[in-house]
């Protein structure tokens, strides 16, 4: 996380105009995201994609519910809706979120191990859908990391957290 604020801080100093950090569900946890949006200066919003486990929430009515929750009823309601579910949750220190329940998100609804996923975002004034479809820009992320490992030869062990040693 400390090696994720430092990239942050030294992508806005470098002028990397960004409003929003993607992030896979390995940084998803509230005080990630807390951390991030505290960085006052870089005025940063947050869309990450949630593991299904039983991590709580609070509703802004006052409610507690966890992503493996929300996620079994949704499938229980059998909804064909492509956003599931919204809700606007509390993530400590006066930040708000908003926790997004998309349906069938491969495209051709291949995807039978995760028929519907979550999402957590501090951009609560945009839709389910605007939601997802920023997230969904994060895919080519992962094309060009797949194109570095089968094109260049680098392998998944492969890892260095300094600069210079890919040089």
């Amino acid at each position: 996380m400390d090696a994720l604020i430092e990239m942050l801080e030294n992508a806005i100093a470098a002028d990397i105009g960004a409003d929003t950090v993607l992030m896979d569900f390995w940084f998803s946890a509230p005080k990630n995201v807390k951390r991030i949006t505290a960085l006052k200066a870089l005025k940063l919003h947050v869309i990450t994609i949630l593991k299904v486990r039983s991590a709580k929430y609070t509703t802004y009515d006052g409610k507690t519910v966890t992503t493996k929750g929300i996620l079994d009823e949704i499938k229980a309601s059998n909804t064909d809706k492509s956003i599931a579910r919204e809700l606007y949750v509390q993530l400590g220190g006066g930040l708000q979120g908003k926790l997004i329940f998309a349906k069938n998100w491969s495209k051709d609804g291949s995807d039978k191990r995760r028929p519907c996923i979550s999402l957590l975002t501090t951009h609560t004034c945009w839709s389910g859908q605007e939601i997802c479809d920023g997230y969904e820009l994060r895919w080519n992320i992962e094309v060009f990391y797949n194109q570095l490992k089968n094109g260049f030869y680098l392998q998944s062990g492969n890892q260095t957290r300094l600069f210079e040693s890919n040089l």
